[in-house]
Order: structure tokens, then sequence, then C-alpha cells
């Protein structure tokens, strides 16, 4: 007798839906009970594969944290390092806080959306970094502080660059450099400090490389040397200075090498060394009295002057049967 179970053939083919209608009968005929549990076994199979998808795209959408919480830190590839659901504030913010062994805090993590502000401090409890974020790139103002309080720097960062204004400060309050940013090259004008506060270097930069008019000075303000880049490299006419502001060199820059005449002073600027260069190597110099003075279409550019040929003296002729003075004809040592 065959089984109850087995389906013989149909004369007429079967439909998906007259199908599932023998199956129903079977199941509530109490017959055929390992069909049942394939059946039951595969929904639960189905159920397990959904639910596991489900998780997963929960999973990738927070950045690597389970679903019912949120990133509160994030690593250079974009990843959760920090997954927490702490308290919200009245805004509908989430706030995560670590704290030092001494109790203050330490990192603090402030969540809203696609937004997320995280503040480190110091083991004092001042701050010490904070730093923005938006869909897990820095995006807003970017500030550092020393463990005084004091402002140390400042940036604004667009979609993970830095693009604006930054600035930069010593423990003590003072400024150190200030510029500005374009996709995290130095762009436009930077001016550097000293530590009393006072300018030591305008430089112009274009995409991260300096381009444009340079300026050195003292620490008592007064200009050091000044000139221009190209590319980077020291072009055209440049001038030093002495303390006192007297010129103490000038002459020309050639892609980043001195090249041709360059005059060099004495303090006194009485005495001078004048030089030759051709591609940054010194082929000539020769040393100057007296009072020097500048002319510039003579001194930038100009080549070396050419060497005069050097004429041998002649010696007078022996007068003829005249004898050299030698000891035995009249020479007599001292």
């Amino acid at each position: 007798m065959a089984d109850a179970c087995e389906l013989r053939k149909p004369s007429i083919p079967m439909t998906r839906f007259s199908v599932l209608v023998v199956t129903c009968f079977l199941l509530s005929a109490g017959g055929c009970k390992g069909l049942k549990e394939q059946l039951e076994q595969k929904a639960r199979e189905n159920s397990l594969r959904k639910s596991a998808k489900s998780e997963a795209a929960t999973s990738l959408t927070n950045n690597g944290c389970p679903a019912g919480s949120t990133p509160a830190a994030i690593d250079a590839n974009g990843k959760a390092t920090v997954c927490s659901s702490g308290p919200y504030d009245g805004r509908g913010r989430e706030h995560i806080d670590q704290n030092w062994p001494n109790g203050n805090p330490k990192v603090r993590y402030v969540v809203a959306g696609d937004s997320l502000e995280v503040t480190h401090f110091h083991p004092n409890g001042m701050r010490k970094e904070q730093t923005s974020y938006l869909a897990n790139q820095k995006h807003g103002l970017w500030q550092e502080w020393h463990a005084s309080g004091e402002l140390k720097s400042s940036a604004e960062y667009r979609n993970g660059k830095r693009n604006g204004a930054f600035a930069s400060y010593s423990a003590k309050g003072s400024p150190e450099k200030t510029g500005s940013y374009l996709n995290d090259l130095e762009q436009g004008l930077w001016v550097t400090y000293g530590a009393r506060g006072q300018v030591a270097s305008r430089e112009t930069f274009s995409r991260g490389v300096k381009h444009g008019n340079a300026e050195y000075l003292t620490p008592e303000g007064k200009i050091k040397e000044h000139g221009a880049y190209q590319a980077g490299k020291r072009v055209g006419r440049w001038i030093a200075y002495y303390p006192d502001g007297q010129r103490r060199s000038e002459g020309s820059y050639r892609d980043g090498k001195q090249d041709g005449r360059w005059l060099e002073y004495a303090p006194d600027n009485r005495s001078s060394r004048k030089m030759y260069y051709k591609n940054g190597q010194l082929v000539q110099k020769q040393t100057l009295r007296g009072e020097v003075e500048f002319n510039q279409g003579d001194i930038l550019g100009a080549e070396p002057p050419l060497e005069r040929k050097q004429t041998r003296k002649r010696t007078p002729p022996v007068e003829r049967g005249a004898q050299p003075l030698t000891e035995g004809r009249g020479w007599k040592p001292l």
C-alpha cells in the first residue's frame, strides 16, 4: 500500500492553489506528520534569515552600533567606537560621559540626529579639545585648550577638511600663528609671531606652498629679510638688513638658487664684497673699498665681467757682452 503522504501524479496539471488545498487536508486529517515538521522548520529558517538581514541593515545605518543605540565616537574609517543610549537633555540631545579616576570628566559625547559633538578634558577638568561631526565627518568649529584653560588653537572644518580661518596661541594666550585653509591646504596670508606676540614673519601661500611676497622680522619688529616665492622657491630680488636697518646683502634668486651679481655690505656701509653666482654656485668674488652705491640695473641679473688678460712682464735684454753677476765675478755675499 502506498504511503499516505505520497501524492500520485495527477492526470491533469495541478495549480499552486490545489496543492495547498491537498496539503492542508492531509495536515488537518492528522497524516503526513513529517511534511508538517518540514514546513514548520522551513518557516523558522525564513524568519531567522529575515531577522538577520534586518539587524545587518540596522547596524549599517548606525555605523556598526546595534539597534536601539547611537554612535557616540567614530574612528577614522567612519565606524562607531562607542555605542550608547544615555540621558537626553531638553533639546533632544543624548549625553554620554566617561570620567577620569579622580571623577572629573574625560570625554563627553553629545548626539543629535546625524550630528555629534565630542569634548575631551584635561585631568584637572579643563577642556582639552572640542570637535563637531556631521554625517561622520568633521564639520564646524574645532578648538583646543591648554591645561590652564587658555585657547590653544581654533579652526573651521567643512566636509572633513579644514576650510576657513585658523589661529594658534601659546599657553600665556599670545598668538603664535594665524592664516586660512582651503581644503586642508594653507591659502593666502599666514603670519607667525614671536614669544612676546610680535610679528615674526608674513608669508603668502597657494595650495599649501609658499607663493608670493614674504618678509621676516627681528624681535624688535624691524625687517630682517624680504622677497618673493614662486611654487615654494625663492625668486627675484631679495634684500637682507642688519638689526639697525642698514642693508646687509642684496641680489637675485632663480628657481630657489642665488644667481647673478650679489652685494654684501659691512655694518658701516663703507666697504662691501661683490660676488657672482651661477645656479647657486659662487664663481667669483671681489672686495671693494670706499663708499658703495647700489645700482639696481647693474646688480640684478648681471653676468660676471670678462676677466682681463694678464700680460707677462718682459725682462729687459742684457747688454751685449755683459755678464751676470756671479760669485767670483764681483759678487760678494753679505
